[in-house]
């Protein structure tokens, strides 16, 4: 079985596709923007003026913070998991996907930009419930094996 997947970036100012991101520093905080050609040329436009009058403080660090906050591990699923799950949103408005990712209780859900796999795995799981998702607390059944759960998640 052959598995193409496809990863388009979407512009995070208007939704449409995105040529690349940008990466930029202010006020001593690092930034990355998903933009289209237009949008970079207007991104590009509105800073020129300042970028012209200032004067190089050297390169923006690089390192990250010492002092991280500790994220969820990230989830424990399998090549053809994963690509079920991909193959499953391709098709799907990102909205919709978060908020069923929402629904299914994932609490660090953004607004814009990607999606993150954590997330998909939670809209998945929540479109597509079985007798083992469905339990909240306690082990599952011994007889529920029917269907392969993803999990990982926090939830």
């Amino acid at each position: 079985m052959a598995v193409e997947i496809i990863r388009r970036l979407i512009d995070d100012v208007d939704g449409s596709e995105a040529e690349g991101t940008i990466e930029f520093a202010a006020a001593g905080k690092r930034y990355e923007i998903d933009l289209s050609a237009a949008n970079a040329k207007k991104f590009w436009a509105a800073l020129n003026p300042w970028i012209e009058n200032a004067r190089t403080a050297g390169t923006a660090k690089t390192s990250r913070p010492t002092a991280r906050v500790k994220s969820a591990p990230p989830p424990q699923i399998d090549k053809a998991q994963e690509a079920k799950i991909r193959e499953w949103a391709k098709g799907m408005d990102q909205d919709e996907v978060r908020e069923l990712a929402r629904q299914g209780g994932a609490t660090d859900v953004r607004d814009r930009g990607r999606v993150s796999l954590a997330n998909l795995i939670v809209a998945f799981n929540h479109a597509h419930p079985t007798k083992r998702t469905a339990v909240k607390s306690g082990p599952a059944p011994k007889d529920v094996v029917d269907q392969p759960v993803f999990s990982g998640m926090n939830s």
